[in-house]
Formats: C-alpha cells, sequence, structure tokens
C-alpha cells in the first residue's frame, strides 16, 4: 500500500486512497465514479490543462521582456520611469541585474 501517484486501472491517481491496482475498487477508481463526479473531474482537468497552457505562455512572454529589458539597461544605474501614469524605480547592478518597484508618489 502507497500514498503516491499510481495507476488504477489506466488512469493516474494522487489521492491518499492506499489502494493497489490489484484490491478492490474504491472512490478514484472511474468504475466507481457516479456520472457528478466524472464530470466535475473532467472539468477540473479542464480548467487544469488550460491554465497550465496560459502559464506556460506567460512565462515564456515573461523571460522574453526580462532579455529584452537587460539588453537596454546600462550597468549601476537608478531612474524613474513612468509607464501607464504610474511611477517605477528601476536600479541595475554591476552585472546586468536589475529590479523594477512601484513608487507610490513623486
Amino acid at each position: 500500500m502507497r500514498s503516491s501517484t499510481f495507476d488504477h486501472g489506466g488512469n493516474h491517481c494522487n489521492c491518499d486512497c492506499k489502494s493497489e491496482p490489484d484490491e478492490p475498487a474504491n472512490e478514484c477508481d472511474p468504475r466507481t465514479m457516479d456520472i457528478e463526479r466524472r464530470v466535475s473531474v473532467a472539468l477540473s482537468v479542464g480548467r487544469y490543462l488550460r491554465a497550465s497552457d496560459k502559464f506556460s505562455e506567460v512565462s515564456a512572454e515573461f523571460t522574453v521582456a526580462c532579455k529584452s529589458l537587460r539588453k537596454r539597461l546600462g550597468a549601476n544605474q537608478r531612474f524613474v520611469v513612468q509607464v501607464d501614469f504610474r511611477h517605477y524605480l528601476v536600479t541595475t547592478d554591476r552585472d546586468g541585474n536589475f529590479d523594477v518597484e512601484p513608487v507610490p508618489s513623486i
């Protein structure tokens, strides 16, 4: 018996039901799930997959934006920029690392 991810007859389960595939069915076994639970699980998996896709896309966009900004910034600088009517303090070090923090008011 174990409580990690394992196969319930072709479906991976991350629950704590602690049954092996050769043991009697449990609440995670799709053969015993009622239709409402199956629909609920399917909807949850769909939300997870869509969120995962969005996360991957936004993460890639963030990486590109960081690389672009790092190319345009110089070393050892500190200045304020205005973006969308808000002010931000931009600080860079000698290694090209940067920090952008909001400035409440100027």
